[in-house]
């Protein structure tokens, strides 16, 4: 992947300047096999702003031009007439190859119509001219969202630098609300010589004092020297004397009488002699004009992402900060904010401030600040890689023919195969997993809504969506619970009562309510509104109304009502926040006790229960102990360390020992790589167990009514079936799957080099395919 990079601002926004040299920076902190090839385009109004030999001697950063032809004169030439027929007859001149054109991904792309053929990624710096209209002229704003309403009309995902901008980018263009988004927040990135020069000596050359503030904007409407100026005035009324240093452009391109107007306030609070305005100087002199100050003063009424803050964090300087969101947002250390205008409150906080700070540099915060910011600069650059990446991919794929996705889709069906068996793997699974994912996403985009049907073996039809993780999973014939659905599929008998807490889509609702037949029933307990939909369409599409009882609560220790999280993927649903999946809603929704809801549809007693909660396990068993007690029930229950807190951890563990020695229940679990059935001595081995596998499902049989002889029968009888991976859902692609097998674990090693599999690891047992 080659990315075309656009210098942005220029003498005219340095912040637009510096926002490049920062990325760029941040991309050669990285070690160079992770560095993508990156073109330059600096285009010519920026020539002299010394790119060139800065990046020069980086090995993965080249200028924009014609690829080198054995004839300089005429490369020149070409380059300056497709330069010519861009401009004004928005015409590419045929036949002649320029770096730019090798790049698959161009960043940052501000308007509409780029001309290219790279895949254009669109940036918007902030909205400040909806939030203040008054700074910009009639014709302007109605330029700016023109060319806004144009390039968000475009293909293209779009870059955004903070959260603050994107709540804006949605308020002010609602219509667009579906655009692809990412928001990718920059940092500042200082070389190291820049910590090993004389500050003091730089602070000289400019006849600064001793001590001061340093203020570093551009001079513009928007930046609160207003609110400075005379926060600096009250100061002095009070006896205390700040010197205030500001750098930075003195023209505002929209107001030319505004540096005038800034004079006449200082004038008019009496601190002319107080403020020195350097305007603008070389970045290397304003670092250490940074390095130097007492504190860093950031008065401005709006910004997109501040690099001020971000400079102040890079140095370890103490700032003073307005509270504007995107500030709130960075959350600068060492700082202390004030209320944005505020000039009493700005005032206040600078007297306390500068009482306990000295002029610097401060070694020990710089070391600091420099080891923190080396890791900010890698995760920028990871996360610009990521967003460039993904967006190269997304073209590769819709390049690709009808049958070349045929072939994908093929690959990716095999890789599916091979997952459950690797995921026994710890040095394999992960990776392997990760690869799967991310490969799929290419093709399904987590999230987007496609609606699918798979058939099972048992004869059951269901309706999945395969922009969620588990219906993309059954898609391609992988379902990471075969062994614990077969042992569910032969506990269950006609005439049983199943209760499914947290039904999701309905995979054990269904299959309880086919072998328990006419005579039976399921109740199933499901509030994620997307899974109920598709629940409500699978009871329907294989009959089974009589027969479900569909609740859409949630299912607790008290009756009343709950917050619910309803997360992007479903089986991640639930009453606590697992991190595990972006949160769509959070909605109130009804939460019953098993003990009440059950006896009020006439449920006394049950044959099997399944919960699977993400978390809220204890609660659901706490609630049901009455029913419990009077059933012989089979309790499936997922445990999952990664959903658990300690506190919650010790309310489970309180909860399964209550049902060990006060109802006699023994837990089970299928041992992943022997497809065999293990009993624990105690409940309390289910959390060490929890923690050190993937295996997370559990069985809690009462040993007291002959349930564990039961269901060790019954495991022994339908053990054989267990070897035969995909007994269920054989997805869209069974029985195609054998000639691409190999392909797609060669194709896994060769593309991303990610599996490197141990010989010796048995628990993988297709290596050997490798290996020939």
């Amino acid at each position: 992947m080659k990315i075309l990079v656009y210098l942005t601002g220029g003498a005219h926004w340095l912040g637009g300047v510096q926002y490049t040299r920062n990325l760029l920076k941040a991309i050669c902190s990285l070690p160079v096999a992770e560095q993508p090839e990156i073109v330059l385009k600096i285009g010519r109004k920026n020539k002299d702003l010394n790119f060139e030999t800065e990046f020069k001697g980086q090995p993965n950063i080249v200028l924009d031009g014609p690829v080198p032809t054995k004839n300089g004169k005429l490369s020149r030439g070409i380059d300056f007439l497709r330069r010519v027929l861009r401009r004004y007859m928005s015409m590419d001149l045929p036949g002649v190859l320029m770096r730019a054109d090798e790049c698959s991904v161009a960043f940052p792309v501000k308007g509409p119509g780029v001309l290219g053929s790279a895949q254009n990624v669109y940036w918007i710096p902030d909205f400040q001219y909806k939030h203040f209209p008054e700074f910009f002229s009639d014709e302007e704003r109605r330029s700016r969202d023109e060319m806004y309403n144009k390039m968000l009309s475009e293909d293209g995902v779009l870059v955004l630098s903070s959260e603050a901008v994107q709540r804006d980018f949605l308020r002010f263009f609602p219509q667009f609300a579906d655009k692809a988004v990412r928001v990718l927040r920059f940092c500042t990135v200082i070389d190291s010589a820049a910590f090993s020069a004389d500050a003091a000596e730089v602070c000289r050359k400019y006849g600064l004092p001793e001590k001061f503030v340093y203020l570093p904007n551009q001079l513009w409407q928007h930046k609160g020297f207003e609110t400075a100026f005379e926060a600096i005035g009250i100061l002095r009324d009070q006896g205390l004397e700040l010197p205030l240093v500001s750098t930075g452009n003195k023209d505002d391109y929209r107001n030319s009488g505004h540096f005038q107007r800034l004079e006449s306030i200082l004038k008019e609070h009496g601190v002319e002699q107080q403020i020195i305005m350097l305007g603008m100087i070389p970045r290397e002199d304003q670092l250490q004009i940074f390095r130097r100050a007492a504190l860093v003063l950031q008065p401005s009424r709006f910004e997109g992402w501040s690099t001020s803050v971000e400079d102040a964090r890079a140095l370890g300087k103490h700032i003073v900060v307005s509270d504007i969101d995107v500030h709130v947002e960075q959350d600068p250390p060492n700082a202390t904010f004030f209320k944005t205008g505020d000039a009493n409150d700005l005032a206040e906080k600078l007297k306390a401030v500068w009482h306990v700070s000295s002029a610097g540099p401060d070694g020990e915060m710089e070391m600091a600040a420099r080891l923190a910011a080396k890791k900010r600069a890698r995760q920028y650059a990871r996360d610009f890689i990521k967003i460039m990446t993904e967006v190269h991919e997304a073209r590769w794929v819709k390049s690709l023919s009808r049958a070349e996705q045929e072939q994908e889709f093929l690959k990716l069906a095999a890789l599916h195969q091979l997952l459950p068996e690797t995921l026994r793997s710890d040095a394999v699974g992960p990776r392997f997993s990760k690869l799967v994912r991310h490969r799929r996403e290419l093709f399904h985009p987590a999230g987007k809504y496609a609606l699918k049907q798979v058939v099972s073996t048992t004869g059951l039809s269901l309706n999945v969506n395969i922009g969620d993780h588990l219906g993309c999973d059954l898609y391609y014939g992988m379902f990471n619970e075969q062994s614990e659905y077969a042992l569910f599929n032969a506990l269950i008998k006609p005439g049983d009562v199943v209760i499914d807490v947290g039904a999701n889509i309905g995979l054990y609702s269904l299959l309880g309510a086919l072998r328990a037949g006419p005579g039976g029933r399921v109740v199933a307990f499901e509030p994620a509104q997307r899974a109920i939909d598709l629940l409500r369409k699978n009871i329907t599409a294989n009959k089974l109304d009589a027969q479900i009882n569909l609740l859409p609560i949630c299912v607790g220790s008290q009756n009343g009502v709950t917050s619910f999280y309803e997360a992007e993927q479903t089986s991640f649903s639930g009453i606590i926040n697992t991190g595990r999946s972006a949160v769509d809603s959070v909605r109130e929704v009804p939460v019953r006790r098993l003990d009440d809801v059950l006896p009020e549809i006439g449920i006394l007693e049950i044959a099997f229960i399944k919960i699977d909660v993400e978390g809220t396990e204890a609660q659901v068993l706490e609630g049901a102990v009455g029913t419990l007690e009077r059933s012989d029930a089979i309790i499936e229950l997922e445990i999952s360390t990664k959903n658990s807190n300690p506190a919650e951890k010790e309310e489970m563990l309180a909860c399964l020992t209550l049902l060990e020695e006060k109802l006699g229940y023994v837990a089970y679990c299928i041992s992943g790589d022997l497809k065999r059935l293990v009993r624990f001595g105690s409940m309390s081995e289910i959390f060490d167990a929890a923690a050190i596998t993937r295996r997370n499902n559990y069985f809690l049989v009462r040993k007291t009514h002959d349930k564990a002889a039961l269901i060790e029968r019954t495991f022994a009888a339908c053990q054989p079936s267990l070897l035969r991976p995909n007994q269920f859902f054989g997805g869209r692609f069974a029985g195609k799957l054998s000639r691409n097998e190999l392909k797609a674990l060669q194709w896994a090693e060769r593309e991303r080099g990610i599996l490197a599999i141990d010989r010796a690891d048995n628990a993988f047992k297709r290596n050997e395919m490798l290996s020939r």
